[in-house]
């Protein structure tokens, strides 16, 4: 009679282990993509430089180092317009702020300021992008 022999090469211990941080990392990522941390905050315009003001943090950046602006009115699959607007600001240096109108209506006040500013009519890029459900954004 001829016997096969196995030798476990993983011990018990390694394989509960990754069965439960796969069970953990899909739980955070549930977590993550629920749990969405918005600061409320202002948005204005000077002559030369563009404010946000937060409950922290008050930033400032200068008109001339914005290299692009991209206004986002997404729709989904039915070419529907979700009424949310999103602003992504691009800078010389590198750095991309990018944040969400609190009111959908407040997105004609918030163009019509920034085409009142000669240097920044050429850096406005719009952008419709579709998104497949509502729970993405």
């Amino acid at each position: 009679m001829k016997v096969v022999a196995g030798i476990k090469s993983i011990p018990e211990s390694v394989i509960w282990l990754i069965f439960y941080s796969s069970i953990a990392f899909i739980i955070f990522l549930v977590l993550y993509k629920k749990i969405a941390i918005y600061i409320s905050g202002t948005f204005s315009f000077n002559a030369d430089t563009v404010i946000i003001s937060t409950n922290k943090t008050i930033s400032q950046i200068p008109i001339l180092s914005i290299t692009r602006i991209e206004l986002i009115n997404p729709t989904n699959k039915d070419d529907d317009y979700i009424g949310k607007f999103f602003v992504v600001i691009h800078q010389h240096n590198g750095d991309i702020l990018h944040f969400r109108l609190k009111e959908y209506s407040d997105s004609d006040s918030f163009i019509d300021h920034l085409l009142s500013h000669d240097s920044l009519k050429f850096h406005i890029k719009e952008l419709n992008r579709t998104f497949l459900s509502d729970e993405n954004i």
